[in-house]
């Protein structure tokens, strides 16, 4: 059977039916659901990048929770990354939690079907976390769900964010050295070994402990490369050995349609609905003569809608 390389190491890392023991965190539906859907291209972005991509695919399950927060849902940002410019970052959020499971609401529409004695509402600090959404809901706080409504943008949402991770973030020309070592290392046993190297588990783990653990890193907590490993070990490497069974195979079918250079595919954005455009060049015109854009929470409760502005009880 032929398989690209991209294909094969997908379905081994996350749909292998081997030593479910081991890689027991692959049993949750919400992990499965998270990999699937970013797997086999994030992939593709790391190999031509020099970035070991099970490594990576462990790091933005344990930033996103497997996109279970709200700021990743809101954002699209998986890998928890900053925006220097503040019309890039997510705001400070009035929002709703479910008081029964403890979970933030940000979709307005199924906050409606709430009672408002199921909900304790409180104001999210301001994040700076990068906000992928389109304008005009891009660093605003309309359209909170916009991602989870669109689940092909949010897709494309997640491989920005990791496009930006291994080319910019963590660029060969980063100012913080441990990116740049870090970077340097890889190319070099990329040199070296081939682009199978990338998908040994030692050079994962090695990549995670470079870029992580100490002061001016990607996290400095010392347990923060092993939590990462923790995953990778459980979810992301699985039988890494095999894959370079098919790479060493000289002469098949498999190896002569390798070919780990090319380059990934180019993710295609669509262009901005008609009311979007009139909307903003509304606010363009009104902001030269003065006026400003007030932000206020999609949903209001009770007291503010109505005993604040001394409506009597019904």
């Amino acid at each position: 059977m032929k398989y690209s390389i991209h294909l094969l190491l997908f379905i081994t890392l996350f749909h292998g039916d081997i030593d479910n023991k081991i890689y027991s965190l692959r049993k949750y539906s919400h992990v499965k659901t998270f990999y699937k859907s970013i797997a086999k291209e994030a992939t593709k972005i790391c190999l031509k990048n020099n970035i070991p991509p099970a490594s990576l695919l462990a790091i933005t399950g344990l930033e996103s929770g497997w996109n279970q927060g709200y700021v990743g849902k809101i954002s699209g940002n998986i890998l928890s990354l900053n925006s220097t410019k503040k019309n890039r970052q997510l705001p400070a959020l009035y929002l709703p939690t479910l008081i029964k499971e403890n979970k933030v609401l940000f979709d307005s529409v199924k906050i409606k079907n709430y009672k408002p004695s199921e909900l304790n509402w409180k104001k999210r600090p301001e994040s700076y976390k990068k906000d992928y959404r389109p304008l005009p809901f891009r660093a605003t706080t309309f359209n909170l769900a916009y991602f989870e409504n669109n689940p092909s943008e949010k897709t494309k949402a997640h491989l920005q964010n990791i496009t930006d991770f291994v080319t910019t973030f963590i660029g060969r020309k980063s100012r913080l050295k441990v990116y740049r070592n870090a970077r340097k290392k890889m190319d070099s046993l990329v040199n070296i070994h081939g682009k199978k190297i990338l998908l040994d588990e030692k050079t994962n783990i090695d990549f995670v402990n470079s870029i992580g653990g100490r002061p001016n890193s990607y996290n400095f907590r010392e347990t923060w490369p092993k939590k990462v490993i923790n995953i990778l070990k459980k979810a992301a490497q699985q039988k890494i050995v095999d894959l370079k069974e098919v790479l060493d195979t000289s002469g098949d079918e498999v190896g002569e349609k390798l070919d780990l250079t090319r380059p990934a595919s180019v993710v295609q954005l669509g262009a901005r609905h008609p009311l979007s455009v009139v909307r903003n060049e509304i606010i363009e015109i009104f902001s030269r003569i003065g006026f400003t854009v007030s932000e206020g929470p999609e949903i209001e409760d009770d007291f503010h809608n109505f005993t604040a502005l001394n409506f009597p009880p019904e």
